[in-house]
């Protein structure tokens, strides 16, 4: 091909213009990826144009232009110099053109790809992918005529809409599947829920760096500076903005939101669907294949996210899902005397068909191939740890600013030691997060103080607290106990006044039985006098007569029995004085509450016995419950004295039990004169008394309701005025428990007063 001056100079400027291009896919991955990888992204970036260039310029060119043999490579044009200008110009345009598929890459293998293996994966495509395909569809370009084999049968690719964006999409899709998605990614069942890049303004800015470099990327394709330039640069223009625009629309519709990432990616992909035919096409034309490559991209990147294929940027969907409908679109929708090569559309469609699946099948699977067997020699993914970190630090031991406070943030959070303030880079942005967060550190390591100062405050408070209340229970023991003092005296006197006269009485019958036993003796000493011992016989007839020996003997046995029975009673009071007066610090043991509402009943019966009738209504197998049965008896005690106080004249107090679930319910019922709605929401509180001042301390409802609570109960009360009051015990007990249940009962039983001598 005859290139002018005019043509060469045409070519350098858009070679200038697609290395912008360069610039504009750093800006938008490092935007589009976290901070702790950006300078990565950059290392990356720059990465491609150093190697692309050594590797093409040595290898890959040749094969790609040089003297075909049989349509299949090049075998000329190896390490291109200076005295051939045209051929200079053009192998830095196709230099540019190779680095823009491998950067394609770079995106999608972004935040866990080695630079190693990076750097294999660029002279991979730089030597051997891009340049054979390239051979295939474009071998000729530079001398005007067709020599690949693809290009001889009429595929048509202006500006590598297949070479460079298909083929680019296709070796990072294998890339990407070798590779494994990021950690996280997609653990969270919802998929869409993509990493969060750390600017999206760097990355709007990458879009329009592309943006301008695509004018040098397809109106260099055309190779002249003629008035064609102009048509293929305007339908770059329109195709950039109704991609946008479609993107743009589907993002308010579908997401009610703008999303920026996907506007830019929609003006890339309507970039990347005209570049196949930007010059046999019209700019309406071009504005219908650029909506339609946004579909496809969208279409590309929800399989993605199905399949679970983590690509960092979206460089798949804007490439290959962009790149083949641009392909197709060729024979679908270009004007085929402008494509010059004589075949219809059908065959046109065909031939676009053929190229893509041996573009995608070649370039997926040689990359797969050497991305597999350099794997299991070298990993080409980073290791957890190095992931977790961030490539900055990993592969370049180097980190930004803002890496840097994140660490120490999460270092602190991690350790959960704030003492120690942030690095503060001063007259910065990030100095200033920093300068703010070490006020937030001090304002904290303050607060913590105070609240250590509050818990220890608190702690001794508690403590105090605890022995109050232990006071206070013992000391509302003993003025229940003083309430019921001469009543308990009572009922000690009356067994201990007839024990007292039944043993005067048997002192009696003693000096009686003396006076046989001194008799009988005598008339064993005087058996062998028979007179003596008939006068000694007639006397202890005549006493026996005269003291009514029968009766002595069956009064004697009548004044011991009841004497036992009133020593029994007086030790059974004793024995329930001593449980419901025991100190609030006994030890927990299984317990019959039914037998403990009877032993504490028996205490305060004299104080009841008047004018109250106690009915039970205990159910039977009911488990023992672990409890204080001193403290529950302080419980019982109040609400009985409570329940006999509020019966004036003549009533009934109704004891019972049952099991409900997994506890145990106790209620004390009474027909007295009830309590008021107003007066049941503040009885439970502490010196609250319905009482006449001096006959009650307004504690025994709110110790009570202590001492429940301490054993995972709950007591509570309800009332209607004029009918009478239930207060109702709830405890629980377990599945242990019931296990012991039989046992535990029949040892309570034993050691309890029997219910058949209570009232």
């Amino acid at each position: 091909m005859l290139f002018q001056t005019k043509d060469i100079f045409f070519l350098v400027t858009c070679s200038f213009l697609v290395m912008f291009m360069q610039a504009g896919f750093l800006l938008l991955e490092s935007g589009l990826v976290r901070a702790k990888n950006s300078i990565n992204v950059a290392a990356k970036n720059l990465l491609d144009l150093i190697l692309v260039f050594i590797a093409f310029w040595i290898i890959g060119f040749g094969l790609m232009f040089g003297d075909s043999v049989a349509g299949l490579w090049g075998s000329s044009l190896f390490v291109v110099d200076k005295h051939d200008v045209p051929l200079a110009a053009f192998f830095i345009l196709h230099a540019m053109f190779c680095a823009t598929a491998t950067t394609i890459i770079s995106g999608a293998v972004s935040e866990r790809a080695r630079l190693s293996a990076y750097a294999f994966i660029v002279v991979l495509v730089a030597i051997v992918i891009y340049p054979l395909f390239g051979h295939w569809a474009w071998g000729g370009l530079y001398i005007g005529r067709p020599e690949g084999w693809l290009q001889q049968l009429g595929f048509v690719d202006f500006a590598g809409a297949t070479v460079v964006h298909t083929l680019g999409g296709a070796v990072a899709l294998a890339a990407v599947l070798i590779l494994g998605p990021r950690h996280g990614r997609f653990d969270n069942p919802d998929a869409q829920a993509a990493f969060k890049g750390q600017n999206l303004v760097i990355s709007t800015g990458g879009v329009i760096f592309l943006w301008i470099g695509w004018f040098g990327f397809n109106g260099g394709a055309n190779l002249k500076l003629d008035n064609s330039v102009i048509g293929i640069m305007l339908n770059t223009a329109v195709s950039g903005a109704a991609g946008g625009a479609a993107a743009l629309l589907y993002s308010h519709l579908k997401l009610k939101v703008v999303d920026v990432p996907l506007v830019a990616n929609g003006t890339l992909a309507g970039l990347v669907s005209v570049t196949a035919c930007a010059h046999a096409i019209d700019s309406d034309m071009a504005f219908l294949i650029a909506v339609i490559g946004t579909g496809f991209m969208i279409a590309t990147e929800q399989l993605l996210l199905r399949w679970k294929i983590d690509d960092a940027v979206g460089a798949i969907p804007v490439h290959l899902g962009a790149g083949i409908w641009g392909t197709l679109a060729v024979a679908l929708l270009a004007n085929p005397a402008e494509l010059g090569t004589g075949l219809g559309t059908v065959q046109q469609l065909a031939i676009q068909l053929l190229g893509l699946v041996v573009c995608i099948g070649w370039a997926f699977c040689v990359a797969w191939g050497a991305f597999w067997l350099f794997n299991r020699h070298h990993p080409i993914r980073v290791s957890d740890h190095h992931e977790y970190i961030g490539l900055n630090k990993a592969e370049h031991n180097a980190t930004t600013e803002l890496n840097d406070l994140v660490f120490e943030m999460q270092h602190q959070a991690r350790s959960g030691n704030f003492s120690q303030h942030v690095h503060v880079e001063p007259f910065t942005d990030i100095g200033q997060i920093a300068r703010q967060y070490n006020r937030v550190i001090d304002k904290f390591n303050a607060a913590t103080e105070e609240i250590r100062q509050k818990h220890q405050q608190l702690s001794e408070a508690h403590y105090e607290i605890k022995q109050t209340q232990a006071h206070l229970v013992q000391s509302e023991k003993m003025a229940g106990l003083g309430e019921v003092a001469a009543g308990i005296a009572h009922e000690i006197n009356n067994p201990v006044g007839f024990v007292l006269s039944n043993i005067q009485t048997l002192d009696q019958y003693m000096s009686f039985f003396n006076t046989l036993i001194h008799e009988y003796k005598t008339l064993v000493v005087a058996r062998n006098d028979e007179n003596a011992a008939r006068e000694i016989l007639e006397r202890i007839d005549q006493i026996c007569q005269q003291e009514d020996l029968e009766f002595v003997l069956d009064d004697t046995r009548d004044l011991i029995t009841e004497s036992i029975d009133g020593v029994n009673r007086v030790k059974d009071i004793v024995l329930n004085m001593k449980t419901f007066s025991h100190p609030g610090g006994e030890q927990r043991q299984r317990t019959d509450i039914a037998q403990l509402m009877d032993a504490t009943l028996n205490i305060i019966w004299h104080e009841l016995k008047y004018k109250v009738t106690v009915e039970r209504d205990y159910a039977a197998d009911l488990p023992a419950v672990l409890c204080s049965p001193g403290q529950l008896s302080q419980v019982f005690m109040n609400l009985m004295v409570n329940a006999g106080q509020a019966i004036e004249d003549k009533g009934v107090i109704r004891l019972a039990t049952r099991q409900q679930n997994d506890r145990l319910i106790a209620t004390v019922s009474d027909t007295g004169c009830g309590i008021s709605a107003a007066q049941l929401e503040q009885i439970f509180q502490p010196f609250f008394t319905t009482k006449e001042a001096g006959k009650g301390t307004g504690l025994g409802l709110s110790l009570s309701t202590g001492i429940v609570e301490q054993h995972g109960g709950q007591l509570r009360a309800e009332s209607t005025p004029g009918e009478g009051t239930t207060f109702t015990v709830e405890l629980p007990f377990t599945t242990e428990t019931r296990a012991h249940s039989a046992t535990q009962s029949s040892a309570v039983q034993s050691n309890d007063t029997p219910c058949n001598t209570t009232p």
